[in-house]
């Protein structure tokens, strides 16, 4: 499902993302259970996921997940249908998924409710459903969910599921990116760079993409990096060096909190 970094619609929004890749012990409180039994097999899941002190194997994590889940531990459930949506353990069946983030989505967790928004976004599993994606990301966002609130930011920036807003969008990215959610940091960037909800300034935007890609890796690092060059072919090099230490005194104030 991951998604990050891609250009959205509008040529400045990044797509909807999940973590699925990281789904083994969710950040979420778990709801309330007295299921002393559910958390033990919740447990043994995520070691057979980790291979933590036993060997690593999906299928094992499917199993003891199954039993915790099926008790309705919201996390075993969330992270049972990211097995479905991987096809990790299980044979991929992404109704399944669905039908499991459902479930925890409904618990309250915002992981959960941020992958069924996904789902429904994208159309995985069940026909798109903006508005019904629309539902969940908020939900998400309001707890606090960062991948949820940039991905609720792009679908006022784009007009999907609502109407289009850019100063909502930008809120939600910000709110987004005061948790160090690079994907969102990026978001500014781009919206800096075309003048998108708040006026242009290269400034600012070579910033943003320089924080996103401080706090980001891999591809999706890449990808922030190639921005950043594009940016920078446009500016002085007075301006350059306004830009990095607008982001370094940004970087150090995040990492002080």
């Amino acid at each position: 499902m991951w998604a990050l970094g891609s250009v959205g619609v509008s040529g400045v929004g990044l797509s909807p993302q999940s973590t699925a890749a990281n789904h083994a012990g969710a950040r979420d409180t778990q709801p309330a259970t007295d299921q002393d039994g559910a958390n033990a097999d919740y447990a043994r899941g995520l070691a057979y996921l980790a291979g933590d002190g036993v060997p690593q194997s999906y299928d094992e994590a499917a199993v003891w997940l199954r039993k915790a889940a099926e008790q309705g531990h919201a996390k075993a459930q969330n992270d049972l249908a990211a097995l479905y949506e991987e096809g990790q353990g299980v044979p991929q069946d992404f109704a399944m998924a669905v039908s499991w983030w459902r479930r925890a989505a409904e618990q309250g967790l915002a992981d959960a409710q941020n992958f069924l928004a996904v789902m429904y976004d994208n159309g995985t599993g069940v026909p798109v459903d903006r508005t019904e994606a629309l539902v969940w990301y908020r939900r998400a966002a309001d707890q606090g969910h960062a991948a949820a609130q940039n991905n609720l930011g792009l679908m006022y920036e784009i007009g999907r599921g609502v109407s289009l807003d850019y100063a909502e969008a930008l809120k939600w990215y910000r709110r987004a990116a005061e948790q160090g959610w690079a994907p969102a940091h990026a978001n500014l960037g781009l919206a800096y760079l075309g003048g998108v909800g708040v006026p242009a300034n290269l400034i600012e935007s070579d910033k943003w993409l320089r924080i996103a890609v401080q706090l980001s890796s891999g591809d999706e690092q890449s990808r922030y990096d190639d921005l950043r060059e594009a940016v920078e072919k446009k500016m002085s090099t007075e301006d350059v060096v306004e830009a990095w230490q607008r982001a370094r005194e940004w970087l150090i104030a995040f990492q002080r909190r």
